[in-house]
């Protein structure tokens, strides 16, 4: 054996004398040990390697010691009766090439790290009419949650198209590196629009993305389009209103919706979801449930993907304009969560 950092020597060396011992000679059964090994001892450095940095005498000292020997080499050599042998830590005549330390490559932030987005699907199981205020102040109320809209055709309710498509927009937003807070990733829940216009709030997001169908007695309406809130409702209208550009121009070119109001954008004053939020945000009519082709659609697994993507685009666009947008594959586990969601 040899000395490696001095520590076990020394404490050997100090029980003896506490034992009695006047005097302590320590010799080592081998050379000193100057060298890392990279063959399977766990030494890879000089740092912890006494030998390396001191002499023998001042080991000796270090330990405590009276006198310190070491076997040389060359006896080492004549005990063995052969040169065929691994002497690299005592010589530094490494068999085969050192290993060099390579540093690890510093990783790529992901494109929208440090952003946080929050995404609300709209409605729930829960149809929830007790009234609450519009606006902070106002004596006006709404119901707290409305029941939403319903397949003309499919009978596909709307809450789950919006929980469906949110989940796999969370999945392709954390994939760029986003951090994504959801009001429900569940149907059975009943949250206000107050509370979740607080929840945007709370997580202070730099995006609130509220997703919606919509319904209209005339059945020829059809298309996508975004509300917003209106100017004097919010101290982020020019952001608002640039956010919700990139959105709706990304999704119906990715959907092939036809934009259902003038370029696409509609400010309403009315919003409760709106009125308590005091973060950017904006809120998507995805199509009409009341349309049999926009039904068609919205019930149809790979347009909710297409959706998903498009949204997806509008969003990375806006955050990200420098930047190619990336084309991310859905992961399984989210596919198959957005499937359930439609079942439920």
């Amino acid at each position: 054996d040899s000395i490696v950092r001095g520590t076990t020597s020394a404490r050997i060396v100090r029980l003896l004398r506490d034992a009695g011992a006047t005097e302590v000679h320590v010799r080592m059964s081998s050379p000193p040990f100057i060298r890392p090994c990279y063959f399977g001892t766990d030494v890879d450095s000089t740092d912890n390697l006494i030998a390396a940095h001191h002499t023998i005498d001042e080991i000796c000292e270090i330990i405590g010691a009276d006198s310190l020997g070491y076997l040389p080499l060359e006896d080492l050599e004549a005990l063995i009766g052969s040169p065929n042998y691994c002497r690299a830590c005592f010589d530094g005549a490494y068999p085969t090439a050192v290993p060099t330390d390579t540093p690890a490559p510093t990783p790529t932030p992901l494109p929208m790290a440090g952003i946080v987005i929050g995404i609300d699907p709209g409605h729930q199981r829960i149809y929830d009419p007790k009234p609450e205020p519009v606006a902070p102040g106002s004596s006006q109320t709404k119901q707290r949650v409305a029941g939403g809209a319903r397949g003309v055709k499919s009978r596909v309710l709307e809450y789950q198209v919006n929980l469906a498509v949110g989940l796999m927009l969370r999945d392709l937003l954390e994939q760029a590196g986003a951090t994504v807070y959801m009001t429900r990733t569940t149907h059975d829940v009943n949250i206000s629009n107050k509370e979740r216009a607080e929840f945007f709030n709370a997580h202070n997001v730099d995006m609130g993305i509220r997703l919606h169908c919509n319904r209209s007695d005339n059945a020829k309406k059809t298309g996508a389009y975004i509300l917003l809130p209106a100017e004097e409702r919010t101290d982020w209208y020019d952001t608002n209103l640039a956010m919700a550009a990139s959105v709706i121009h990304h999704y119906c070119e990715a959907t092939g919706m036809e934009m259902a109001a003038k370029d696409g954008i509609v400010a309403r004053r009315d919003q409760t979801g709106f009125n308590w939020c005091t973060r950017p945000t904006f809120n998507i009519e995805m199509g009409y449930m009341s349309h049999p082709e926009d039904d068609a659609r919205l019930s149809d697994p790979a347009f909710r993907q297409t959706a998903a993507q498009g949204l997806f685009a509008g969003i990375f666009a806006y955050f990200c304009p420098d930047e190619e947008i990336p084309s991310l594959a859905l992961k399984e586990e989210t596919l198959s969560a957005a499937a359930a969601a439609m079942e439920e």
